[in-house]
């Protein structure tokens, strides 16, 4: 599973140019806030953002002197006007670009992008406000729409590091990769440490399979701020890919150090121990995730899996029953627990299982593989048998359904047969199978 998180910019200001009023760049991003959904620029509490929201509505409807209140708003953020009459397309774009950002920093994003759109409408030139509607459309996952506005956006402001770095999220969503990568790189060239960027960087590199890339910008973000935690994850993400798996636990290890209510950390470091061979410490970290997300069915199915490999059938059973209770629909629960029945010794159970599986997933060649060796658990060899070849018929390159029909072929006192499955399935490396060989 791969999490990679996009983490966006904020609304911030940018220059305005509707031939009546010019306006200095803004601060940009806060790179203290990098969380999803984070807007930086805005007013900072709940009252004083509904504060504004009346205040810019009062002047809209014409309750306050419009120019005189709009420029002494405007002045605090940095605006400069000339001595020109009032404009009502200036004061109006203003207003709209307002309105849209109060409602984005409430998540309002639909509604943002219509005031947005009035803005640009009463003033064409209005830089800030295609930023503030294209950040609006990425959080709506809007991507076409985003990359339409930041490309004018950079066009205009050609050395805006937030611009180039919000497009090239645009692209990654539309999967246009290496457009991201030059987006993003761009950004670097224009600020060096900028963290988010070079986050955003590895993320793509990531969705390309570039992991080595991936892993130096990841690293790269984490130099420039050891306390970014999502820089930490998803760097584990990308070593559980390239099989680093200890590299994995110590980066989802530091990730929870810095945020120790992170589901997905716990729940991929289980998995890191997992593949690596440590399944007592998969447990825990399972143990810990189930404890954050009680009805999160991923994090049962998978220790459920592990207590299988440690031969705790009784709690696999029990993981993959609540498995059902969240999901009774779900295949692939009851196959593992209708194994688990059967390494326990309840052969009814488990062919009840597995046929409530197939029942859900006709055909499906594990399915038929497990219901194959508890038929042979039971002696019924011949239907084992009809399992088995219908399972290699689905799955051909699958070693170990080679074993489970070399199995069969010994029970039935076929050696030759059998020792042709069990050394196919050796040579493909199911280590069960070449110690079967020997027993032969």
């Amino acid at each position: 599973m791969k999490i990679f998180g996009a983490i966006l910019g904020a609304v911030i200001s940018l220059s305005v140019v509707c031939g009546c009023f010019d306006a200095g760049i803004g601060d940009g991003i806060d790179e203290t806030a990098f969380e999803e959904g984070a807007l930086a620029g805005e007013a900072g509490s709940f009252w004083e953002k509904v504060e504004l929201y009346w205040e810019i509505l009062a002047t809209l409807l014409g309750f306050n002197d419009k120019a005189g209140q709009l420029k002494l708003e405007y002045r605090k953020e940095g605006f400069s006007f000339d001595d020109t009459p009032h404009d009502v397309n200036r004061d109006t774009a203003i207003s709209m670009n307002r309105m849209g950002e109060m409602e984005a920093s409430f998540d309002a994003h639909h509604e943002a992008v219509g005031h947005f759109t009035k803005a640009i409408d009463a003033c064409p030139g209005y830089t800030e406000a295609y930023y503030n509607r294209g950040i609006s459309y990425l959080k709506m996952r809007r991507f076409e729409e985003a990359a339409d506005d930041l490309e004018l956006v950079v066009k205009r402001e050609r050395e805006n590091v937030d611009a180039y770095n919000a497009l090239g999220v645009a692209y990654d969503g539309l999967l246009r990769f290496d457009d991201a990568v030059a987006a993003f790189k761009k950004a670097i060239e224009l600020d060096p440490e900028h963290v988010v960027v070079h986050h955003h960087l590895a993320n793509t590199y990531a969705h390309t399979e570039e992991y080595n890339a991936a892993i130096v910008n990841f690293t790269r973000a984490i130099e420039l701020d050891s306390g970014f935690g999502e820089a930490y994850f998803n760097r584990g993400i990308v070593y559980l890919e390239v099989k680093a798996y200890d590299d994995a636990v110590t980066d989802f290890g530091r990730a929870i150090e810095l945020d120790t209510e992170r589901f997905a950390a716990y729940y991929n470091m289980g998995f890191a121990y997992e593949l690596k061979g440590d399944l007592e410490a998969a447990v825990e970290s399972y143990t810990e995730a189930a404890a954050l997300e009680s009805r999160n069915l991923d994090v049962y199915f998978r220790r459920g899996v592990t207590y299988d490999s440690l031969g705790r059938y009784d709690e696999a059973i029990a993981d993959y029953d609540r498995v059902l209770d969240l999901d009774p629909e779900l295949p692939e629960a009851y196959n593992n627990r209708g194994w688990a029945y059967m390494m326990t010794g309840d052969y009814a159970s488990a062919l009840k299982d597995v046929d409530r599986s197939l029942g859900l997933d006709p055909g499906n060649p594990y399915y038929l593989d497990t219901r194959a060796n508890i038929l042979r658990e039971v002696g019924s060899l011949d239907e084992a048998m009809v399992n088995i070849e219908r399972a290699i018929e689905e799955e051909p390159e699958f070693a170990y359904f080679y074993y489970t029909r070399g199995l069969i072929h010994r029970d039935m006192g076929d050696a030759a047969k059998a020792r042709a499955d069990l050394e196919t399935a050796c040579d493909r490396g199911v280590e069960e199978a070449c110690g079967a060989l020997e027993d032969l």
